[in-house]
């Protein structure tokens, strides 16, 4: 019997043409270019089975690689499901990082010497403690949350990447040279390690120690890699060392999905896999088992205007419904109250979770805070994909708190010690001491006057300063936080901190926007530090529950799928981001075709509608609408250009339906249409009507 037979008898699994001819391959490289929705996991599981039941192939001399431990668990298990009444020893399913550990662990075991490893759950901070450390002995200054972050992503490209030349990389951490090499050294005179350290330990080890290298390619004869367009260099090179010299190398991959250059991912690896392997065969999976044709049609058009990729037509048998809907809401307090009603709207309609799954994804974490507070606040039921407290940590939003609670309690040391230095009233650390040893229950600005040798301006500073605090006390929340800016000038001071370390203002910019929404519902300082105290156990902890709807960035939505999509924060400088338009503009277009890809994962996660949203105003100032809107409405446009025909009823945004009597070109690109409105005929030209959408059909 055939064994693709087999598959459909024993499993009930039907594979297309497409499918089918990716199982079959047998020896020697192969790319699978799996677009979204097209089965891959199926593709990759029966390829396994044929490969161990038809070929003889001992399951342990297979090895199947992804990127993260879910994922491999996940692709074990359904393995097991699928084909384990036939298959008894075990496949080995494993993450890059794990793989290479066990390489480290043999080497640790050889040399008799023990690695410690700084991350992970055991040892969550402690890499975080160490960079913060050795930042402070080499720039003299505290780290910021966004200094370190930055300063972790692009050690993790250095070592990703293999860049060698570290005096000569273009980074935004000061003396950063210095702090990767110090680092280096510390790790290694401690016998540390981090998870960039396994992949670059472990392709060292086995470059170094040929038989070892030898004993993992004589186990390990055919190696499967998934998610293949998410590898850095040194993650292919390590797995083009192990698939050498047989080259029995199976990878499914989508360059259009590869969206982790933040990481040191590049799809390059997979656009030169005819180049890095003699003889490799491509195997494409257009056919689209997830989202409408229309989602299909529009997302395939999308992504074409990338140029570094492989051509591909994607197509589905599923039927058409809706095309993309666009929205713009006039700021992003009005934009998440239209998802809001969106929301409410599909419950009102019977939609209960078991029927429709909704997910609203974001360029970036900060997009969630407004949403989840309004949904929480209404007892709306949702799921956070990400457990993030940036946000709630930032040292901005941090002083702010600082702020308003001294207002209502003038002896929290605590909080006056975060901002003492940024009110500009001239108070020193030792006056601050002075008072703070002081034991007579006044409040702290209170024992600073009781000082001996103050001027007279350094009296009335501080006695205004006091009154300002106090005035704020009974003001409400928002009227609060306008009084921090204007009374206490925090935003300028803020300003100037970012250009002092290089941080972004216009994040400190949104972060006060975000706040002041949260505060025009509440009406007592107290009550607004109590609800923003929750919202931060909110996102630390997650909600714990399996809803309906779900809140994620796009990144984090990849693999996943719901039955409507909303994207918001559509405007340029956030989706997609400052610096990938930048380069765009200078001529290097690598980062604009990443966020162009990121775009693309967004609204393919939909299975049956996708919404495009975007604000005409963040933080009270006027933002383009973001490009790709622009390109998927050119797409819309160009459609219905096609789309429109005689006899057709047409809806003019002033003249109402009409009929349409006649279609004809009058010149190149040029094309006219006669239209009866109720007895009214008007020619009206087609393109420019469509492109400022007043004419639909």
């Amino acid at each position: 019997m055939d064994f693709i037979e087999r598959i459909y008898r024993e499993t009930k699994i039907k594979l297309n043409d497409q499918q089918k001819s990716a199982v079959l391959h047998e020896d020697g490289p192969a790319l699978v270019l799996a677009g979204p929705g097209s089965g891959k996991t199926t593709v990759i599981i029966c390829r396994l089975a044929r490969l161990i039941i038809e070929k003889g192939i001992k399951p342990e001399n297979i090895v199947s690689l992804t990127f993260n431990r879910a994922a491999a668990k996940e692709m074990e298990q359904r393995f097991d499901k699928t084909f384990g009444f036939g298959i008894k020893r075990k496949v080995h399913f494993s993450t890059l990082h794990s793989f290479s550990y066990s390489i480290v662990r043999w080497y640790q075991k050889y040399k008799g010497v023990s690695l410690e490893l700084i991350e992970g759950t055991k040892n969550k901070s402690r890499k975080s403690i160490i960079l913060k450390d050795l930042y402070h002995k080499i720039n003299d200054a505290s780290m910021t949350d966004d200094e370190l972050d930055n300063l972790i992503s692009e050690m993790g490209i250095i070592k990703n990447g293999m860049i060698r030349d570290i005096e000569n990389f273009d980074s935004k951490i000061k003396n950063f040279a210095n702090i990767y090499t110090e680092y280096e050294c510390y790790k290694k005179k401690n016998r540390l390690l981090d998870f960039d350290d396994m992949l670059v330990y472990s392709w060292a080890i086995l470059r170094r120690f040929p038989d070892l290298l030898n004993s993992y390619r004589e186990k390990y004869l055919y190696i499967q890699v998934d998610e293949g367009q998410d590898m850095s260099r040194i993650q292919f090179e390590l797995v083009k060392l192990l698939a050498a010299p047989l080259n029995n190398l199976f990878i499914v991959a989508d360059d259009d999905q590869s969206i982790y250059g933040f990481r040191g991912a590049e799809p390059k690896y997979i656009l030169d896999f005819g180049k890095n392997f003699e003889g490799a065969r491509i195997y494409l999976l257009e056919q689209n088992y997830r989202s409408t044709k229309n989602i299909v049609e529009f997302s395939s058009n999308f992504i074409k205007t990338n140029k570094n990729r492989y051509n591909k037509n994607h197509k589905t048998s599923n039927v058409s419904l809706d095309d993309p809907n666009i929205m713009e809401a006039k700021n992003e307090k009005l934009q998440i109250q239209y998802i809001m009603h969106e929301i409410m709207s599909l419950t009102n309609q019977g939609i209960r979770p078991l029927d429709k799954t909704i997910a609203v994804l974001y360029r970036n974490n900060l997009s969630a805070i407004l949403l989840a507070e309004m949904m929480d606040r209404k007892g709306i039921e949702f799921n956070l994909r990400e457990k993030s407290n940036y946000f709630f940590n930032h040292w901005f939003l941090l002083d702010l708190l600082s702020f308003m609670s001294f207002s209502l309690a003038q002896w929290d040391s605590e909080s006056f010690l975060r901002i003492y230095y940024k009110i500009d009233c001239f108070i020193s650390r030792e006056m601050v001491d002075f008072a703070l040893n002081l034991n007579n229950g006044s409040g702290i600005l209170d024992k600073i006057l009781k000082l001996d040798g103050l001027t007279r301006e350094q009296r009335q500073n501080i006695k205004k300063t006091k009154n300002k605090f106090s005035k704020m006390a009974s003001m409400k929340p928002l009227r609060a936080l306008e009084h921090i800016d204007s009374d206490f000038g925090f935003l300028l001071s803020s300003k100037r901190q970012c250009e002092r370390i290089g941080s972004s203002f216009s994040l400190i910019q949104n972060i006060f926007s975000i706040m002041k929404s949260i505060a025009a519902d509440f009406d007592t300082i107290a009550s607004f530090l109590t609800r923003i105290k929750c919202l931060k156990e909110l996102f630390e902890n997650g909600t714990g529950k399996k809803a309906q709807i779900t809140l994620s960035t796009v990144h984090a939505s990849k693999g996943l799928e719901y039955d409507y999509v909303y994207m918001i924060d559509l405007y340029d400088g956030e989706f997609p981001n400052l610096q990938s338009i930048e380069y765009a503009d200078n001529g290097m277009d690598s980062l604009m075709e990443e966020e162009r890809r990121l775009f693309y994962v967004g609204m393919t996660r939909a299975k049956e509608k996708v919404f495009f949203i975007s604000p005409k105003l963040v933080t009270n100032s006027e933002v383009e609408r973001s490009k790709f809107i622009e390109e998927i409405e050119l797409y819309s446009n160009s459609k219905m250009l096609g789309n429109i025909e005689v006899g057709m009823v047409v809806h003019h945004k002033k003249y109402g339906a009409g009929t349409v009597l006649e279609k004809r070109m009058e010149s190149v690109g040029n094309m006219v249409v006669k239209v009866d409105f109720g007895g009214i005929k008007r020619l009206l030209d087609l393109k420019v009507c469509i492109d400022k959408g007043v004419l639909k059909c």
